[in-house]
């Protein structure tokens, strides 16, 4: 997020650059483990990684906690009004549920306003969980309308 900001502060966004929307894309991407060797430590890459309250809601629903190899990324890209875009988020998954699509991009958005950036859209496409993450914002009414489009 402090790349992004500086970023956009680099390239002299005006006020309005800073208002925009939230683009989200799942894409799979191949199954793979590796370890990774940073300074005094290392870690795995291509477990699941969406964050430690989706870690918690599916331990308390399952009742254990595991994790498992990732075939799914969530990207989570800014692209403001005035054309300044930038993926700022990527989270690695079994494809997302829509609760788990409600806890990530609601932080998402919070993580973008504590820098400066206002989401005041929400792009993806029209898959059944995307359809139904809308359906958790909107409960006492229908966002998609008959040609399957989705309206805030």
């Amino acid at each position: 997020m402090e790349w992004m900001l500086n970023e956009a502060q680099r390239q002299n966004l005006t006020q309005e650059g800073y208002f925009g929307g939230l683009i989200l894309d799942e894409m799979s991407i191949q199954d793979d483990i590796q370890i990774v060797h940073y300074k005094s430590g290392s870690s795995l890459v291509g477990l699941t990684d969406s964050g430690p309250d989706i870690k918690m809601m599916r331990a308390a629903s399952m009742g254990k906690a595991e994790s498992k190899m990732a075939s799914h990324v969530l990207q989570n890209i800014f692209h403001g009004i005035t054309g300044f875009r930038w993926p700022f988020a990527n989270y690695p998954n079994t494809q997302a549920s829509p609760s788990d699509l409600f806890i990530t991009i609601w932080k998402c958005v919070d993580a973008l306003y504590e820098y400066g950036f206002k989401a005041i859209y929400c792009c993806m496409d029209g898959s059944s969980n995307n359809r139904a993450f809308f359906f958790l914002n909107f409960l006492h009414q229908n966002p998609i309308d008959k040609d399957g489009c989705q309206t805030l």
